[in-house]
């Protein structure tokens, strides 16, 4: 992984494509304050699995707008939902043996639903995170994209994850509030930016306000001693491996949890008040992008709205390298980083296959404004959404 990593991160370097440097200190800054810093704070370096996360990051940073296409994005994610399901079916390592709390957890069947990961939640977070592009993987088949969705729902509810379904139930909510002022772009960043405070927010105040030890499944005691040790620890945290190995964080809980199931509080127990300080500007940033791309295209809110709304109750930004969940969350943070405006064509919204007559293309979807140069003309594709884009033909200035 780290060679190949290497060498897409060389050929970045040598295709001299225009880059913005603040996003990439942006999207790189957590890993390098976890990972790098905190970890150097206590005596270690870095792992391998940060230099391999610091090198995709900055591939993805790099490429911009369009470098891992949305479409690609989606069909992993129904091809993981549906070789879940076969899994699941035969049986075996891809169902997680019952337990007292999974009895409380199930919708559909006693034993939780893994696929090929170790946890149902696991599993979860890939689809639901996966789930807002499953849209764009079948943009000629209505019925593809309508089975595709239902096979994915039918994962989230095997998995009986309540935390990543009660995530995407209210990042649908959000979305579909876009959807219905979107004739009204002021109004809807402005709805979009409120959501945006609001998310973050419960992500900040939940873990502070829990009091009880037994709450949400007994994540309140790992916050109470996450945060407790963490304050301890100054302002670079106990490092990266906090929560995976022996230590003092670990010897009180008992047991080693693998992260603080919210994502404030393992940046906060991991990297201290600077890796924090750094997950939230990361978050910031990509609520920005997709505030941006509104009223153009609206599956990266979604995204945006489900990744915070899950990071409530379960670590699903993970900097200390390559998890589960990279192949979504590291391409899709970064295009939202590195564009000035997220646009139909980097997120693979528009239809293929609908017909142009002369300059009217019936393409369906999403649509933003659109450049497009031709034989010595310079056609303006005028904002759409839902409907045809007017296509209006001018000369160009030969001056």
């Amino acid at each position: 992984m780290l060679a190949a990593a290497g060498l897409a991160l060389l050929v970045q370097i040598g295709s001299r494509r225009r880059w913005h440097f603040l996003a990439l200190v942006v999207m790189l800054a957590p890993c390098i304050a976890i990972a790098g810093i905190a970890a150097a704070w206590n005596g270690r370096g870095p792992s391998l699995g940060a230099v391999a996360y610091v090198m995709c990051a900055a591939v993805f940073v790099m490429a911009g707008a369009g470098g891992v296409p949305v479409r690609l994005i989606g069909g992993l994610g129904i091809a993981t939902s549906v070789t879940s399901l076969v899994l699941g079916a035969l049986g075996g390592g891809a169902l997680m043996p019952p337990s007292a709390n999974d009895a409380n957890k199930s919708f559909l069947f006693e034993r939780l639903l893994a696929g090929p990961y170790g946890h149902s939640n696991t599993l979860a977070i890939v689809v639901a995170l996966t789930f807002p592009f499953v849209w764009r993987s079948f943009p000629s088949s209505r019925f593809l994209r309508s089975a595709s969705a239902l096979l994915m729902l039918v994962t989230l509810l095997w998995c009986g994850s309540r935390t990543v379904l009660g995530a995407l139930a209210v990042g649908l909510v959000i979305w579909m509030v876009a959807r219905m002022v979107r004739h009204t772009p002021t109004l809807q960043r402005a709805i979009g930016l409120v959501m945006a405070v609001l998310s973050i927010a419960v992500m900040l105040a939940v873990p502070m306000v829990t009091g009880d030890a037994g709450a949400f499944t007994s994540r309140g005691r790992i916050w109470q001693a996450a945060i407790e040790y963490g304050r301890s620890a100054g302002f670079f945290g106990l490092g990266p491996w906090a929560f995976s190995e022996r230590g003092v964080l670990t010897s009180s809980l008992g047991f080693t949890p693998e992260h603080g199931h919210n994502v404030a509080v393992s940046a906060f127990a991991m990297g201290g008040l600077v890796g924090l300080v750094a997950v939230m500007v990361l978050l910031a940033g990509a609520w920005r992008g997709a505030l941006r791309g509104l009223p153009g295209t609206s599956a990266p809110l979604l995204f945006v709205a489900t990744l915070t709304c899950a990071g409530a109750l379960e670590t699903v930004i993970d900097v200390r390298g390559i998890g589960a969940a990279s192949f979504v969350a590291l391409p899709m943070l970064a295009q939202l980083l590195a564009t000035q405006r997220p646009d139909p064509a980097s997120w693979d919204v528009r239809v293929t296959g609908a017909p142009t007559v002369q300059g009217v293309s019936s393409g369906g979807g999403d649509a933003g404004a659109v450049v497009d140069r031709a034989a010595g003309m310079a056609e303006t594709r005028a904002p759409s959404i839902g409907g045809p884009a007017i296509v209006i033909p001018r000369p160009r200035d030969h001056r």
